[in-house]
């Protein structure tokens, strides 16, 4: 899958961009949620990796912009934070993200979301495709 992370902390960065290209996926790098919105709208990643927190949009305002443009394909999108309360998860949750995964990363829980991610993009990508089929009547 193309992945887009979006995370203003170059450590973080690097250690996911390794664990997602260790499993296969291709990988798009951004430091901030401007570049990350641009990146998007460029390259339309199946998955989004945003930090909470970060310079430019932070992640809850990258998720609603890319809730509002899905004109095309779904992207599952994924928030990445230091918040692990159960208010904060359900705030990310509320804001149209998918799923939530709290540092330091664990790469067993990234490899289990992602599984997750696949299904549901493949989904989204079948129901789009039975739909245009029906269109055409």
């Amino acid at each position: 899958m193309r992945i887009l992370i979006a995370d203003d902390d170059r450590t973080c960065r690097v250690i996911l961009r390794k664990s997602l290209e260790k499993l296969g996926h291709e990988v798009i790098e951004t430091a901030d949620g401007d570049d990350a919105w641009e990146q998007y709208q460029e390259t339309r990643p199946e998955v989004v990796i945003s930090d909470w927190m970060m310079p430019g949009k932070d992640g809850l305002v990258l998720c609603d912009a890319i809730r509002s443009d899905e004109s095309t394909a779904y992207t599952y999108f994924v928030l990445l934070t230091a918040l692990n309360d159960k208010d904060s998860v359900l705030k990310g949750l509320e804001a149209g993200a998918d799923d939530y995964l709290t540092k330091p990363l664990d790469s067993k829980e990234l490899q289990a979301r992602l599984i997750s991610a696949n299904r549901v993009t493949e989904l989204h990508r079948e129901l789009a495709r039975l739909n245009a089929e029906l269109k055409k009547g």
